[in-house]
């Protein structure tokens, strides 16, 4: 194709370069220019969102028994299954923890398969309010939680994908251990086969009293705790419920939760080089307070799903909204607001579900416990662009 200069364009609009009025049409045909730019960003802007959003995945073999307080993460061994362990259940009346563990084959989203998995060895007594953490050495590290009978545990667990085996590499009431724990805190290290916890509900008859707390502890073989400079006394409340994850600076971040009751926003760095906490002040509005809500992280965002919020004498808050706080901007973008009423388009306001990214764009959402519905155990998939 013939290229053509400023002149032929100038002819077309009608407008005699040769007689100085370049500089007019300059200007017209920059804002022209503008104009179409802008347009079509707001076409792909709307592609890209078009993109995104939520399918619920059908299952077409038998599933686990609906639940919440389980934990869950993507195989390193084959991307296409996400695991569950444990949890908190009800059949025939009777509230119970359990540790089961079962696997879904995500990579074909329009036949997802459950299947129950059975170690070769010994898992984890019972539990919910458990964390799990899948660290760089490909190993899923299961810490604390409790049982229906109020048994806290300490103890700490790795399982290995490829042996489709349990290690215990902590015994339960070991003193060099975190105190007894539920509903805490984990992330691990981007770089190196390390764990963090923080945080959660203490209750633990080896020490006096119980009740949220806020210690810090890393484990690499040995567990020691991380004690803030004293000369920064800024530190997190005692809390309970809260997420927490690693950001692309190697700091320990941590969002909302509860004290005894009520609810939490707030967002905190811990550095540890500096051995100091930071409260992050958002340049825009934040999500509202909650705990038991579903994250997780991708490159520079921190991706806050769902939660409940719970007063004195009224009753419990759902939320089903979904935000991501960006690491870039300092600010927290809202995605998707809460919705009045359940539909296909979106999962239903729930707490204590789990939430696990793959690596295709994509998150997958497991069970939780619904508001008016009880104990669920769907799986949706979420695209982000």
């Amino acid at each position: 194709q013939e290229s053509r200069g400023l002149g032929d364009v100038y002819k077309r609009q009608g407008i005699n370069a040769e007689y100085g009025d370049q500089n007019r049409f300059r200007s017209q045909f920059t804002n022209s220019m503008q104009y179409h730019t802008c347009f079509y960003l707001i076409v792909l802007v709307n592609l890209c969102y078009s993109l995104s959003g939520w399918q619920q995945l059908p299952t077409t073999t038998e599933a686990p028994t609906p639940r919440y307080y389980h934990v869950s993460t993507v195989s390193p061994v084959d991307s296409g299954y996400i695991y569950i362990f444990g949890g908190v259940i009800y059949q025939n009346g009777i509230t119970s923890s359990v540790n089961d563990m079962w696997r879904i084959d995500v990579s074909d989203t329009n036949n997802p398969r459950w299947e129950i998995v059975t170690p070769t060895n010994a898992a984890p007594p019972a539990r919910g309010y458990h964390t799990g953490t899948l660290t760089t050495d490909g190993k899923w590290l299961i810490f604390g939680g409790r049982n229906e009978q109020i048994e806290c545990f300490n103890d700490l667990w790795s399982y290995d994908f490829k042996l489709n085996s349990w290690e215990q590499l902590v015994q339960n009431g070991d003193k060099s251990a975190p105190r007894k724990r539920f509903w805490h805190s984990a992330a691990p290290s981007r770089t190196t086969n390390t764990l963090y916890i923080f945080g959660g509900y203490g209750l633990d008859t080896a020490y006096p009293g119980y009740g949220p707390m806020n210690d810090l502890w890393v484990y690499n073989g040995t567990w020691t705790q991380l004690k803030p400079n004293i000369t920064t006394p800024d530190s997190p409340v005692p809390r309970q419920g809260q997420v927490s994850t690693i950001d692309d600076d190697g700091n320990f971040i941590v969002f909302g939760g509860q004290e005894w009751i009520g609810g939490l926003n707030d967002l905190w760095s811990y550095n540890f080089n500096a051995g100091t906490w930071k409260l992050l002040v958002s340049l825009s509005q934040a999500p509202a307070p909650r705990s038991g809500h579903s994250a997780v992280s991708t490159s520079r965002r921190y991706w806050i799903f769902a939660g409940s919020y719970t007063l004195t004498q009224q009753p419990e808050i759902y939320h089903n909204d979904m935000w991501y706080y960006s690491f870039i901007s300092s600010q927290w973008i809202k995605v998707l607001n809460d919705t009045a009423v359940d539909s296909q388009d979106q999962p239903w306001k729930r707490k204590a579900a789990t939430l696990v990214p793959t690596t295709s764009e994509k998150f997958i959402l497991i069970g939780g416990y619904g508001l008016y519905q009880g104990l669920l155990n769907d799986v949706w998939e979420y695209q982000y662009s």
